[in-house]
């Protein structure tokens, strides 16, 4: 049982420790991020616009058109928004395989 404690505190201490080269951001990075930021909050102004709309007096073409422009949108910022999103299960299942692993 100390040894799994052990091994479970040394990998905590591993994932929360970052050597210091990685914390080196480009210029070029961060400028990309600045533009990044500056269009998310373009769309996300475009999408409050369209809600705030009165579309009781659009036709029926002009709210098809703007439901493809949400959707468009929608999709547009999924993709710019990245990351690894790690479901419960799966969590669960790499916790598993660490202690598995270490023992």
């Amino acid at each position: 049982m100390k040894r799994i404690f052990f091994y479970l505190i040394f990998t905590c201490l591993l994932s929360v420790a970052v050597p210091n080269n990685l914390k080196a951001i480009p210029d070029s990075l961060t400028v990309t991020a600045s533009a990044e930021k500056a269009e998310v909050a373009r769309l996300t102004d475009r999408l409050e616009e369209i809600k705030l709309m009165d579309k009781s007096v659009l036709t029926r073409q002009e709210r098809k058109t703007l439901r493809q422009e949400v959707k468009a949108i929608e999709q547009e910022l999924k993709t710019m928004g990245g990351g690894i999103y790690i479901s419960a299960g799966l969590g669960v299942v790499i916790l598993l395989l660490l202690l598995i692993i270490m023992l």
